[in-house]
């Protein structure tokens, strides 16, 4: 649950545990709690962990599985285009799902 979104998050930012506990100033055991789901973080650090990885609280609950990308200093030309990537990332995705549904 929790756990494994912490280690998802963390990892796709190629953080260590200790750099993600560094940046949440907590140590690097509770990190490992965490992940392996010893404790339970505080409401206010999973407040914490959410707007450093730009995503909710629920995210980490599992109750919602949105992820969002801060675009708050762009312009709405740079907002555009990175939508259109976005867009076309998905289409590959798919893409790709199709043809190894085909190939199994």
């Amino acid at each position: 649950m929790f756990g494994d979104k912490i280690r998802d998050m963390r990892n796709s930012y190629n953080l260590t545990q200790v750099q993600l506990a560094d940046k949440l100033s907590v140590k690097k055991q509770t990190v490992c709690n965490w992940e392996k789901e010893n404790v339970a973080p505080s409401v206010d650090m999973l407040r914490r962990m959410a707007v450093y990885f730009s995503t909710t609280a629920d995210y980490f609950l599992d109750l919602d599985e949105r992820l969002f990308v801060e675009v708050g200093e762009l312009t709405l030309e740079q907002r555009a285009h990175i939508q259109i990537l976005i867009d076309d990332m998905k289409e590959l995705n798919k893409a790709a799902k199709i043809e190894a549904e085909k190939e199994q």
